[in-house]
């Protein structure tokens, strides 16, 4: 399997504390890797994507999704994914990120991120905490996506709009931040090839805009433990 975009280290850290063999670490820790992990340059499938889908000549709108990690007490921390409705007119039946296209009156991506989370899934913009962001992710259906990094300190109750949302799952820290649990596929447009990672759990096949930017925080965070 080739390597997709692995980046180098930015700096060597080291994890204090874990909470079993699996080296799933606390809370403070996930914090402390996604201030690193909002801090590095551009992925370089983060460009690729970019200049592929800018050489089509198409307008995009600006959105944000909650990258957001939340503590479950039988596997360390997880992220919460949705499954979007099959009524949608875009990427409808998919795995995605809460979120959603920005609005005039959001004052940043988090701003959006964390209303478009609270509208779809009746979580409070509240209950999270920001930890930076990663750079616009694009997609084919004309949106520059900012992925907004976050942790919330308890377990949310879900309360998922169906008009919106279909299912909302969580996918276990350990499996999210391991990069040999992705494979690499071919992905064609306008006659331009690209390796795009996918990453299968359970019933549930995460490609994509999202795969992308979970397998980004996987390769991250392989540098960040060194």
């Amino acid at each position: 399997m080739r390597d997709f975009c692995r980046p180098r280290p930015l700096h060597k850290q080291t994890l204090n504390r874990f909470l079993d063999e699996k080296d799933t670490f606390s809370m403070s820790d996930l914090a402390r890797f996604l201030e690193y992990a909002a801090a590095a340059p551009e992925a370089e499938a983060f460009r690729q994507r970019r200049e592929l889908l800018q050489s089509g000549g198409t307008a995009f709108a600006e959105a944000a999704v909650l990258v957001g990690f939340v503590p479950e007490t039988a596997q360390g921390s997880s992220v919460v994914l949705t499954v979007r409705s099959s009524h949608l007119r875009s990427h409808g039946s998919q795995i995605a990120f809460p979120g959603g296209r920005c609005d005039e009156g959001d004052a940043d991506a988090a701003a959006t991120a964390l209303r478009e989370t609270e509208e779809e899934l009746g979580v409070a913009a509240g209950m999270w905490r920001i930890h930076g962001h990663f750079p616009n992710c694009y997609v084919p259906s004309g949106y520059q996506v900012t992925p907004v990094l976050a942790t919330a300190e308890q377990p949310p109750s879900y309360r998922p709009n169906p008009q919106e949302v279909a299912a909302v799952f969580t996918l276990p820290q350990d499996w999210a931040l391991d990069p040999q649990r992705y494979v690499l596929e071919d992905y064609r447009y306008h006659g331009r090839a690209l390796l795009m990672p996918a990453l299968q759990y359970g019933e549930h096949r995460i490609w994509g805009a999202t795969a992308t930017v979970l397998y980004q925080l996987a390769l991250l965070h392989e540098a960040w433990r060194g």
